[in-house]
């Protein structure tokens, strides 16, 4: 993309904004901008065309959030280079009017030119260590403290990753953005590094794109005269397809169908499955159950698959859908670089395959505590208590009480096998 306007200002000084503005703010800049410098305002100014396209591409490649994160770092590089160069020309001029001679052959260095502090290179890995330790965890705010004080020792792509995870896991999408933008700057051949930001970018396009549109619809005629102006683009501009995604092959233009159609079949086949269960399976085994468990010996075949097929579509149709991200965006699976403390993911699953009901609330209580996003995990605990509750209330009084304690630990794992499954249809 284009590096700016023939000027040497940057898009942000041309909008008059920091680099940390926000969409809205940008935007905002944008529209008074364009109200003020439009040349239909201007009739007698010979330079408003200029002004105004200068304005018009500072917003066009501001407004979107991969666009913006390319444009950052191509001024970071510049910056950077640029300072290389001043610190070369001092280095030189420097030499040549002091004439500071080259140290000698065996010479012992002098304490000046000793390095102060020669652990800080270590001291920073280990410290972007502990925090990957601290993210699969769930320890967020440990994680970015412990983030941010490597990188105040040293600039390292693995600290801005960490960070960016932590931001992404929090839920704070502009904040990962750049962060993931830092660290492709250091670490440029990280293709995981850059589908992870193209897909944060694509998810973030996506709500802003839905933001606008209710705006427009109350939008005042003389603001429509100047967004009028705003370059457009197609919906599906930055996209790029998700290696491994079955999703990656639908068009464009088709994926708002496929979700209503995923939506009706599979909250529809949920139903149909607890209306099953409802009129002909709610009476509880005279012997032992299927399961040789004596906690579940009410239960009868016909309820431990419905509450696995519950589980299991709710599981892919809420993903496919929207209503939560990815499985990877909500639980942590990775882990950290040193230790035997296993990431908070498959200890989640492991609790719950004991109780679900316990497992949801520690995860709950610490995602609070850690400042995490709790919103997409209670729509998928929130699904399971559903089938949960419905399925004992219409069954056997005898296995109520069984269904009511230990149905959400079958129906939780289902659902998140389905969760898996259902992240491969996705195409965020």
């Amino acid at each position: 993309m284009p590096s700016g306007p023939q000027n040497s200002r940057t898009y942000y000084e041309i909008l008059g904004v920091n680099r940390t503005a926000s969409a809205d703010e940008i935007k905002t800049a944008y529209r008074k901008l364009a109200r003020t410098l439009h040349p239909d305002v201007n009739p007698g100014d010979p330079q408003a065309s200029t002004k105004f396209a200068d304005v018009t591409t500072a917003y066009k490649a501001l407004a979107d959030s991969l666009s913006r994160a390319n444009y950052d770092a191509e001024q970071s590089l510049k910056e950077r280079r640029a300072d290389a160069a001043r610190t070369r020309a001092g280095g030189a001029t420097s030499s040549a009017t002091y004439g500071t001679p080259p140290p000698r052959p065996g010479a012992s260095p002098t304490p000046n030119s000793q390095n102060p502090a020669p652990f800080t290179g270590d001291e920073a890995a280990r410290l972007v260590t502990t925090a990957r330790a601290a993210l699969s965890r769930m320890r967020f705010v440990e994680a970015r403290e412990l983030a941010q004080r490597s990188l105040r020792i040293k600039r390292s792509a693995e600290g801005y990753e960490v960070l960016g995870d932590v931001y992404r896991m929090q839920g704070r999408v502009d904040e990962a953005v750049n962060m993931y933008t830092m660290s492709l700057q250091l670490n440029p051949r990280n293709a995981a590094m850059m589908e992870r930001l193209q897909r944060l970018a694509r998810a973030d396009n996506s709500t802003t794109r839905r933001e606008d549109v209710r705006r427009n619809q109350t939008r005042d005629s003389n603001a429509a005269a100047a967004r009028q102006t705003v370059p457009s683009s197609t919906p599906y501009d930055s996209y790029t397809p998700r290696a491994g995604s079955i999703g990656a092959g639908i068009m464009p233009e088709k994926r708002p169908l496929l979700k209503a159609f995923a939506m009706i079949v599979g909250y529809g086949t949920t139903f149909f499955l607890l209306m099953a269960m409802i009129l002909f399976l709610q009476e509880a085994p005279t012997g032992s159950g299927p399961l040789p468990l004596a906690i579940v010996s009410k239960w009868s075949g016909g309820v431990l698959a419905v509450l696995m097929g519950c589980g299991l579509i709710l599981g892919w149709t809420m993903t496919v859908t929207g209503a939560v991200r990815r499985l990877d965006d909500e639980l942590v699976f990775s882990r950290g670089q040193s230790g035997f403390v296993p990431p908070m993911g498959p200890v989640l699953l492991v609790l719950s395959a004991v109780s679900f009901w316990a497992a949801a609330l520690v995860h709950v209580l610490l995602t609070l505590l850690q400042e995490g996003r709790v919103a997409g995990i209670l729509r998928a605990f929130g699904a399971v208590a559903v089938v949960v509750l419905v399925a004992g209330i219409f069954y056997d009084a005898d296995g109520r009480g069984q269904i009511l304690l230990w149905g959400g630990n079958v129906v939780f794992l289902s659902y998140v096998f389905g969760w898996f499954i259902g992240d491969l249809f996705r195409t965020d």
